[in-house]
């Protein structure tokens, strides 16, 4: 699930990359980059409901980025729409990097196919940050079931 933000902030998505960055090599942040880049609460806006997948793992980014950085991190639950309410409210939002999103493709890959207008363009809207976590996906059936392949 990529984390992005708005395109026009740039320097700051460049510095939230670097504390990913440091966060995930579990080496500190260097100093120059801490002055500038966080100086307020960041949030991590989540498209999908509380208590899912990505809601767990933006919980545990949250609190690993504020430990990290020293800066509050919150967590934003807005789902609705497959995520394309939160991503077109991204999409508006001030674009300084302290208002992030937290979310699978889905918003920014079936949004656009099934809304005629989602509220956002998924290629020129954002910037990608980071990767911060996989899934793995399995199909099951019931052992009398006769198929052997997909």
């Amino acid at each position: 699930m990529p984390l992005t933000t708005a395109s026009h902030g740039r320097r700051a998505a460049l510095a939230f990359g670097a504390a990913v960055g440091a966060l995930l090599c579990t080496a500190p942040l260097g100093a120059a980059a801490q002055d500038k880049y966080p100086s307020k609460p960041i949030t991590l806006v989540v498209p999908q409901a509380a208590g899912g997948a990505n809601d767990a793992i933006a919980r545990v980014l949250a609190q690993r980025l504020s430990e990290q950085m020293g800066q509050s991190v919150v967590v934003d639950n807005r789902p609705g729409a497959g995520g394309t309410l939160a991503t077109a409210a991204l999409a508006r939002a001030k674009h300084d990097g302290y208002t992030l999103l937290v979310t699978a493709d889905s918003a920014h890959v079936i949004g656009p196919a099934l809304y005629k207008n989602p509220g956002f363009d998924a290629v020129k809207d954002f910037e990608p940050v980071a990767p911060v976590a996989t899934a793995g996906y399995v199909l099951v059936a019931h052992p009398s079931f006769p198929g052997n392949n997909v």
